[in-house]
């Protein structure tokens, strides 16, 4: 708890449950997963340690290399995927509440730089500021292992809130881009490694998912002793080349659609558990040899979970 952020329980109980996988005692799952997220925690305990966050929505910045906008970003997700959750079982009141805690990320939301800053108790943005200070892992003021760039689009759970924030598809798809063309973007860590995917949420822009998984999958993975980036995370980095290979990622925990890009494969074959999912397995395909034909063809990209199980085919079309 002390070492890395977030509050990760809810986020996978809530995205198990809303795929399908419900044989669990949903009740009891209810009751701890509450006493986590609203319960005000203290270092002796395993729940979150700031009243300050419920709250006010935000972690302040209290020391010059503290990770509050790194902690309350996972807060964050880990909040929508429980509104959703909370939803699904009948808990409208907490929905809301948790739905409203997930947007606080605004809060940090510097216009000057469309970027996320630390900010103070007062409600300041904190000084100094360099959107680049953590590159290497080295100390950061308000971010783990990272820099503002590496966590300022890892919103999944609200990315057209984003998109609004920045002025548009637009300047959000040039932003972006920003964080490949000028070498910002690290796939050896987990924060921005949704960040290819979303450009699938801009209607015209979608070829640069397609585009970017297929250089991450180039530019970062291979075959060596060192071929998987970040040391793999247990397997955070295998699971997230192994989605990319087959052309579908989960971007949101707590919403069960997959976001869509160009497979490696012409054809995978994934086997389903046929007492949760009925079609047995899962068919993969290509019309043409992806090598040949990188980009999608067609106006789907994204797919529900529902969708894509119940079928039991997905088909893409591919051109030049």
């Amino acid at each position: 708890f002390h070492v890395m952020e977030g509050d990760p329980a809810l986020a996978v109980i809530s995205d198990t449950y809303m795929r399908g996988l419900q044989g669990f005692n949903t009740d009891l799952a209810w009751e701890a997963m509450y006493h986590h997220a609203f319960s005000p925690g203290n270092e002796n305990t395993i729940r979150r340690d700031n009243d300050f966050y419920l709250e006010n929505h935000y972690i302040p910045i209290t020391s010059p290399h503290d990770n509050s906008v790194s902690q309350a970003v996972e807060y964050y997700a880990a909040d929508y995927a429980f509104a959703q959750f909370a939803k699904a079982i009948g808990k409208d009141k907490e929905y809301e509440i948790l739905l409203k805690r997930s947007k606080g990320y605004k809060k940090y939301f510097d216009p000057e730089y469309g970027l996320l800053r630390p900010v103070t108790p007062e409600g300041d943005y904190y000084e100094p500021f360099d959107p680049k200070m953590g590159e290497n892992f080295a100390p950061s003021h308000g971010f783990h292992e990272g820099t503002s760039w590496n966590y300022s689009f890892a919103l999944p759970h609200d990315i057209p809130g984003l998109i609004d924030l920045l002025g548009g598809g637009k300047a959000f798809t040039e932003k972006l881009e920003t964080c490949f063309q000028d070498s910002l973007y690290d796939m050896a860590n987990e924060p921005d490694m949704g960040y290819p995917w979303y450009f699938n949420f801009v209607k015209g822009e979608e070829w640069r998912t397609q585009k970017y998984v297929k250089y991450c999958i180039d530019e970062w993975y291979s075959t060596k002793a060192d071929g998987l980036p970040g040391n793999d995370d247990a397997g955070t980095m295998s699971t997230w080349l192994m989605c990319a290979m087959m052309g579908i990622y989960p971007v949101t925990p707590g919403d069960p659609v997959y976001a869509l890009t160009t497979p490696v494969f012409k054809k995978v074959i994934i086997k389903l558990n046929p007492d949760f999912y009925p079609a047995g397995e899962l068919i993969i395909e290509c019309d043409k040899d992806p090598a040949k034909y990188p980009y999608l063809k067609g106006s789907k990209f994204f797919i529900s979970h529902e969708e894509l199980v119940q079928s039991g085919n997905l088909k893409f079309r591919l051109r030049k």
